[in-house]
């Protein structure tokens, strides 16, 4: 399970990519994680500029403009793989999960084992 101060060097890194921007496409690999993925992440994340990222424990909260909140876990043995679109990697994974794609970054979750989970909730 990553640990503490790793979930934290993960939070500063998407902030500094997320934050002001937003999601123009998500493309989910599966239906379900340790949950299944809420059945309209699409339309709730999609072209909503992301207002903030920040951590609470082991929890990623990626909060909306338009009221909603990611509540993102890395699960046991999940990561995050920050690309930039103009120098991309161009690896892909059988566990890449979900791939969320912004102007210049794409931001994959690969979870070998699957126990991290997204979730969506009101940001009140």
């Amino acid at each position: 399970m990553p640990e503490l101060p790793e979930v934290e060097v993960t939070c500063q890194a998407l902030k500094s990519v997320l934050e002001g921007s937003s999601i123009s496409k998500v493309q989910l690999n599966r239906s379900n994680l340790r949950y299944p993925l809420p059945p309209h992440l699409k339309n709730e994340l999609s072209h909503h500029p992301i207002q903030t990222v920040r951590r609470r424990g082991k929890y990623l909260l990626i909060g909306f403009e338009h009221g909603m909140t990611l509540i993102w876990h890395l699960g046991m043995s999940g990561r995050i793989i920050i690309e930039n679109l103009e120098q991309p990697y161009l690896r892909t994974s059988l566990h890449d999960h979900v791939i969320f794609t912004t102007s210049n970054y794409k931001i994959t979750y690969c979870d070998p084992r699957r126990f991290g989970f997204l979730q969506l909730a009101a940001t009140d």
